[in-house]
């Protein structure tokens, strides 16, 4: 059977948007991440978390230090009892010249983190869900066939194509209507 997937970007809905976050000390988590997290399993979802880490191929964070600030975060999400199946990152300098066809496949805009996950678990495309904050998580999705996008930004519409929210919990207002989910 093909798992539902909420797939969420990490930097702007886990935790406020700060440049290159490279410590647990710097990372805040965003009102109401763990409300939206718990109410997507409440209703049989699993959660994958998708992100462009642009600071790793700029120097600017050490893959070490990227993975332990994740398995801290993955810690946090636990002692809410929300189990994030795993995290996929694309660290493309996006300033680079040449880079390879594969690195550019999985940097958002591009589909290609989100065809890894269905790699690794079975995903039914068509019935998961993109949160992100940015027009990239939305081409991406939309790319790799997700029907249900949402986008939590405060600026102007960035795309009339997606669903677009002030907040997370803005959302969460709306979400039982959107996904026809019967408890919130």
């Amino acid at each position: 059977m093909k798992n539902r997937i909420l797939f969420l970007d990490r930097d702007g809905i886990i935790n406020r948007n700060k440049p290159y976050i490279s410590s647990n000390s710097e990372f805040e988590f965003m009102d109401d991440i763990f409300n939206v997290c718990k109410l997507f399993l409440k209703n049989n979802f699993k959660i994958i978390v998708v992100t462009n880490q642009s600071g790793i191929g700029r120097g600017l964070l050490s893959v070490y230090d990227f993975h332990i600030l994740t398995l801290w975060m993955l810690e946090k999400f636990e002692s809410q009892n929300i189990r994030i199946e795993f995290v996929l990152a694309s660290a493309l300098n996006p300033e680079i010249e040449n880079p390879t066809h594969f690195e550019l496949l999985r940097r958002k805009p591009n589909p290609g983190l989100l065809q890894d996950a269905g790699e690794i678990i079975e995903i039914n495309y068509e019935e998961s869900v993109m949160i992100g904050d940015n027009f990239t998580d939305g081409h991406a999705a939309a790319s790799a066939g997700l029907n249900k996008i949402f986008i939590v930004n405060k600026g102007p519409n960035i795309n009339e194509k997606f669903e677009i929210f002030e907040s997370l919990a803005d959302l969460l207002t709306k979400i039982n209507s959107l996904m026809g989910f019967k408890n919130a």
